[in-house]
């Protein structure tokens, strides 16, 4: 945390990242980025200290902030778009419509203007996620989701790659598996 604090990381941008990771991961993970945030600020906390002045109160701007925003090609946004949560329409439509409403807020389908993190970045921010649990068909999915937003495939691949020191070399596999699946189909990505 404190790290991400001295790169000038507010709390929000954390928690839109996090949210995004917690689409895929459980809902409960949001929960240790909310511990993670207390220790980092407790007095009490031994490995570093807080920057001068404490939590950033402002975002540093990051390149981030600003791709991903604009709709490249058309794609369907949202959770209840999907196959397997239409089936789950038919029987029980308030569950889907409250599940997709939370699932499309955190992967950013409305994209407000409030929000640090367009749909793009999100989208990568899932693709990670999907990695760790061994989805390739929709990890390739959210790939193509990162194209439409105007991702490229080096930073497909670098979402791909950053979750290999805590998971390893078998959830990039996959992840590439699934990047070897949409490129064939987007020939041309930079």
């Amino acid at each position: 945390m404190h790290r991400m604090y001295r790169e000038g990381l507010t709390n929000k941008a954390l928690f839109e990242g996090a949210a995004a990771f917690a689409s895929v991961v459980g809902w409960a993970s949001l929960t240790y980025v909310s511990l993670a945030i207390e220790t980092a600020n407790s007095a009490d906390y031994p490995f570093g200290k807080l920057p001068p002045g404490g939590e950033p109160k402002e975002l540093k701007p990051f390149p981030e902030m600003s791709m991903g925003r604009q709709v490249k090609s058309a794609s369907g946004e949202s959770l209840a778009d999907l196959e397997e949560w239409r089936y789950a329409a038919e029987i029980d439509a308030e569950l889907t419509r409250r599940a997709a409403a939370f699932v499309d807020h955190c992967v950013a389908t409305d994209d407000t203007n409030d929000s640090i993190l367009g749909p793009g970045p999100r989208a990568l921010i899932v693709i990670a996620a999907l990695c760790t649990r061994g989805e390739v068909d929709l990890a390739a999915a959210q790939m193509r989701r990162a194209y439409h937003y105007g991702m490229t495939r080096r930073q497909v691949l670098e979402a791909i790659c950053c979750v290999v020191p805590m998971t390893g070399m078998v959830s990039a596999t996959l992840g590439l598996r699934a990047m070897r699946q949409v490129d064939g189909k987007n020939e041309g990505k930079k």
